[in-house]
């Protein structure tokens, strides 16, 4: 987690969301290509940075 996603979750909070926090924020931040997090020459994390070149 980092500090993007405790203030999103924060944010969301306080517009009425339930049941959201920092840890569901941050997997969904990564499921949707916002945070590649993947280890150096790992087969994923190679293929996303192809994707974003």
């Amino acid at each position: 987690m980092d500090e993007h996603s405790s203030r999103l979750a924060a944010e969301l909070k306080s517009l009425g969301f339930r049941f959201v926090g920092p840890t569901s924020v941050y997997a969904f931040m990564q499921s949707i290509g916002v945070v590649n997090d993947h280890v150096i020459g790992c087969e994923r994390g190679d293929a996303i940075d192809r994707l974003i070149a």
